[in-house]
């Protein structure tokens, strides 16, 4: 869904170009890739149209979220790919502008071509268009700098300002392996059916319980990159059960050299020359091996074939499901799924809900992991 209905507003009074806004279902809500991204919270605001001119009218702004109920309006830095939607109150719905090249077509021209720009400022220092704070150039996009655990080929692809610095391609922030007291929110496994219509998607829902605790998270103590499973092939093959402590259902491991040039497969790799796939299409499970729970803390996701595909993720504790959120996916670019709430986890299951695009090289529903992050006995 667009919203477009104050785009010409903006335009005169403000001199920022036209944008599009798109609109999820309701019932989400936008959990950003490290909660330093949220900008600002808005009260009393009626519409999610209002919400939306507010995220316009600030540069540092990409994704909001609104609840018609409260009339809260939530702000993002954080493109809408770089973080993840969360099933909620069927009173929610996320925001985010739609971006593309053509936006940062002026960056590093002269500071006089930019002023008033709604996605780059007029630096009067350098005397260039550059990039907004907590972003970088990436060679045809302004995107969000990132946060520990990403790939990043300097500095500046990462969230200095945090500690966190570019090392053997991998954002890493300070020494610690947890981060600062964190506010958790409990979630209960309420089951809730989404209407279906040409625009929304029927799916399976968490709902929060009123109850929070604070607490100290562990973040990736384990990181899969599927390159040392032992016996491997050097193409392709199973992943066998109790790798990383874990047995895997419907998961196979693939070169990405061996794949189609016109595949996700090459965009999907974090590491090469491995990544995980769903090698039936079908559902992917990932359980405890020996009984002991972990965090689920996020996983880096690509389409195989089709662009969009829709991806459901729920983790499950004893049989219940205790979290869980949704996310498209591309062929072109990882997307990053975290989830700061999934603890005490013993199985994590991934699926596509049907919303599938006709974009697509193959008939095929495979979707690739390039990473996942979980941290044993949390």
């Amino acid at each position: 869904m667009k919203l477009v209905v104050f785009v010409c507003l903006l335009f005169i009074t403000n001199g920022f170009q036209p944008s599009q806004f798109t609109l999820s279902q309701a019932g989400y809500q936008f959990q950003p890739a490290n909660n330093v991204e949220l900008i600002f919270t808005f009260s009393n605001i009626r519409t999610s149209a209002l919400c939306a001119i507010h995220c316009y009218q600030n540069i540092l702004c990409r994704t909001f979220d609104f609840d018609s109920s409260s009339h809260q309006c939530r702000l993002f830095e954080g493109s809408v790919n770089t973080g993840t939607l969360i099933s909620t109150v069927i009173t929610t719905l996320v925001g985010w502008i739609e971006m593309d090249a053509s936006m940062f077509s002026l960056y590093n021209a002269t500071s006089d071509q930019c002023i008033n720009n709604r996605f780059l400022y007029s630096d009067t220092i350098s005397g260039r268009c550059e990039c907004p704070t907590h972003t970088f150039y990436d060679g045809s996009m302004c995107s969000n700098q990132r946060f520990d655990g990403d790939t990043c080929t300097s500095n500046n692809w990462c969230r200095t300002g945090l500690n966190i610095n570019c090392i053997a391609s991998i954002c890493v922030g300070p020494t610690t392996p947890s981060m600062p007291s964190t506010t958790v929110t409990s979630y209960t496994s309420t089951t809730v059916q989404i209407s279906s219509s040409p625009t929304m998607i029927s799916t399976t829902a968490s709902i929060t319980s009123v109850t929070s605790a604070t607490t100290t998270v562990a973040t990736c103590t384990t990181l899969i990159n599927f390159n040392d499973i032992p016996g491997a092939s050097s193409t392709s093959g199973i992943i066998p059960n109790g790798y990383k402590n874990l047995n895997w259902i419907n998961a196979g491991y693939i070169n990405v050299s061996t794949t189609p040039s016109n595949s996700g497969y090459r965009a999907g790799v974090s590491t090469m020359p491995f990544v995980m796939y769903n090698p039936t299409g079908g559902n992917l499970t990932i359980t405890s091996a020996n009984g002991t729970r972990f965090s689920f803390d996020a996983v880096w996701l690509t389409s195989a074939w089709r662009k969009p595909m829709n991806i459901v993720v729920d983790a499950f504790s004893n049989g219940w499901i205790t979290s869980g959120g949704q996310v498209s996916l591309s062929t072109t670019y990882q997307t990053k799924f975290s989830c700061s709430f999934c603890r005490n986890t013993d199985t994590i299951t991934f699926y596509t809900d049907g919303s599938i695009g006709s974009n697509l090289t193959q008939n095929g529903t495979q979707f690739i992991i390039g990473k996942l992050c979980i941290s044993f006995g949390h």
